[in-house]
């Protein structure tokens, strides 16, 4: 065989691989931090405010201005635009390694390590211009520390099960709870072990009296996906049956929460519902989507095969013609 093939054929192969190969760590970024300044992630969107609409009014809320006051007061925080049908989010800057210690709401953590993001974020309508959601976001990823993540989710279980997402404090007037998730977590530090937050998370909510006796009212575990012939964790499910689920106005159903994320800890799929219908859902856009996120192991391996046995037919070939 001509030295030309066997370098075209090599290349071929490379250019398949190329993708999944992982590039070298910056020296001048902390391990655990899988994003880079200037790069850009697009998710493909659904929102539909229609699922806590009915949920207002499974609590008994009139029609009108107290139910419409009510919705908005866990919808507007998010700034989700049912219209939208991507978000993009910019890496703007990574400061450098700091450490903290993290008093949360349950669980404190001493001396942990992290690094601000600065972020921009973007939504898009269909066949318009990207339009700004917020210029500069900033918040703090930090490093793997399973008791810290926990505590988030924890928090954001009680804002109406929205699972492991980014908190802020709201002012608005109306607003039926003093804290509010805002977006979903974008990111979270590689590595991070996700079987071990679910156990933090029942640990605590066993054990806080704080907590009110919740742990029957929630049900939290880790996601997982098929990866080379094993289960790998990807991400966390939660499910947060209300406090009362009998009203006067009838049952009050459960609101359901997913997040995967990738092994460079960005989030490739989010989705959050009440009553089994979706409020918020964000995809990864990317060739292939969520599929190949998932499956490109196994797709990778089949595709590795073919072009090894169009290498030995090849070769074959050619040693039958000599």
């Amino acid at each position: 065989m001509k030295l030309s093939k066997i370098l075209m054929f090599s290349f071929v192969l490379l250019c398949f691989i190329l993708p999944y190969i992982t590039i070298a760590q910056a020296a001048d970024k902390p391990g655990y931090v899988g994003v880079n300044e200037d790069q850009e992630i697009i998710w493909n969107t659904e929102f539909d405010k229609g699922p806590l609409e009915d949920y207002a009014e499974d609590l008994g809320y009139a029609e009108g201005k107290p139910r419409d006051d009510f919705v908005a007061g866990l919808w507007d925080p998010s700034e989700f635009d049912d219209d939208a049908v991507k978000w993009k989010v910019i890496v703007k800057d990574i400061s450098e390694e700091k450490d903290t210690d993290y008093d949360g709401n349950f669980i404190d953590v001493k001396d942990i390590d992290y690094v601000k993001l600065t972020i921009a974020i973007y939504d898009q309508e269909e066949g318009e211009e990207w339009d700004d959601v917020d210029k500069s976001e900033k918040y703090k990823l930090y490093d793997s520390e399973e008791e810290l993540y926990a505590d988030q989710v924890i928090e954001s279980m009680d804002d109406y099960g929205f699972g492991l997402g980014s908190l802020t404090v709201t002012s608005a007037p109306l607003a039926p709870i003093d804290r509010s998730v805002e977006w979903p977590c974008f990111f979270v530090p590689k590595r991070l072990k996700l079987d071990d937050i679910c156990e933090e998370i029942d640990d605590e909510v066993e054990g806080d009296i704080s907590l009110y006796n919740r742990d029957d009212k929630y049900d939290i575990g880790a996601e997982d996906v098929d990866y080379f012939f094993r289960k790998k964790d990807v991400g966390l499910t939660t499910s947060r049956e209300a406090l009362s689920t009998e009203t006067l106005f009838g049952p009050v159903e459960e609101f359901d929460s997913v997040i995967k994320f990738t092994d460079e800890g960005i989030m490739y799929y989010y989705e959050w519902s009440y009553d089994g219908d979706t409020i918020a859902k964000f995809e990864l856009d990317s060739i292939g989507g969520v599929y190949l996120v998932e499956n490109w192991w196994w797709i990778a391996l089949i595709a590795g095969a073919i072009i090894i046995g169009v290498i030995i037919i090849v070769v074959v070939i050619a040693a039958k013609r000599r």
